[in-house]
């Protein structure tokens, strides 16, 4: 038995998972974080990751590192998203790393990203299903459809909520019918291309296909969705949400001021500018895949990574 770490480091946050591993066994989760650093939040206009953002980065991976020591961690797996590769300055962040963990982030493509949440979201209660996997980044939705035996599809789809809150200003302003009529009509544009895919794979999948969507906004919404904290995450696979819920919540929390967004309960505030344009992307992703219910997985790509720490290759 061993106990691993794996660090994902994406534009908006950094993540943690620390495990131990036995066999073949399912990594058996010792504890989590999650560090809200936004360092990509100019990375559209400069693209230059932030001072500040570094800043917070430094402090979050002391304080990952300090945690993994504690919990006498002895293997490591660090791995950053795609989304950084256009960043000029990258580099810095990655010294940052190797600075703390002795150690380089690996520079994940879009495929890499897409096919480890897949592995760490897919479990052998759904293996004989095919499944869709959506991560909700803060930059874009990566998807993969297939089977445990194997990813048939995958796709990116450039508009995340930081993309939808540019494009429309959701982050600072109430959406009214039409707003979200329009928001509604652009995302189903975007999703075009996927959607065709997505047709002809399930045409032949021979059953229903199961649709997780992944990543801290669908998390936040389990806990919108049922009006209370979620203590217990390894409940929330099983529990399947309806589509029409997604629809009513969406509404209601896109037609708030963004200062009322800030007091929902049970949300973390680093997510209160981005709920309303993640919830349309949700359903987005739904209405795409043509389902009435979803699911949400609370793990993903630090899962994935613990899964396939013994063949992990890029």
């Amino acid at each position: 038995m061993s106990t691993a770490a794996a660090i994902y480091i994406g534009a908006y946050t950094i993540q943690m998972l620390i495990a131990r591993l036995e066999g073949d066994s399912e990594p058996e989760i010792i504890n989590e974080f999650t560090a809200y650093t936004r360092i990509g939040e100019n990375l559209d206009k400069t693209n230059l990751l932030t001072a500040e953002g570094m800043d917070l980065a430094a402090k979050a991976l002391k304080e990952m590192h300090e945690a993994a020591q504690y919990h006498k961690v002895d293997q490591y797996s660090i791995v950053a998203s795609g989304s950084l590769r256009n960043a000029i300055n990258r580099a810095s962040l990655f010294v940052l790393c190797n600075n703390e963990f002795g150690s380089f982030p690996q520079l994940l493509s879009n495929k890499d990203e897409a096919r480890l949440h897949f592995a760490g979201t897919v479990t052998k209660e759904f293996a004989a299903l095919p499944i869709i996997v959506a991560y909700i980044g803060h930059y874009g939705v990566r998807i993969a459809c297939g089977t445990m035996n194997g990813i048939d599809i995958v796709s990116e789809i450039p508009v995340g909520p930081g993309v939808l809150n540019k494009k429309f200003q959701i982050d600072t302003s109430a959406v009214g019918f039409f707003g979200m009529r329009k928001i509604m009509t652009s995302l189903k544009e975007d999703f075009q291309t996927f959607s065709s895919e997505y047709n002809e794979w399930k045409s032949k999948a021979g059953f229903a296909p199961e649709l997780f969507l992944v990543g801290p906004f669908p998390t936040a919404y389990v806990s919108l969705a049922l009006g209370m904290p979620v203590i217990d995450k390894n409940n929330i696979p099983s529990m399947p949400f309806p589509r029409r819920d997604l629809i009513s919540l969406s509404r209601k929390i896109a037609a708030m001021p963004p200062e009322k967004r800030q007091k929902l309960p049970y949300l973390d505030q680093n997510m209160a500018n981005s709920i309303a344009a993640c919830a349309m992307i949700q359903r987005a992703i739904v209405d795409t895949c043509g389902m009435n219910e979803f699911r949400v997985s609370p793990n993903g790509l630090c899962m994935g990574v613990l899964k396939l720490l013994p063949t992990l290759l890029f």
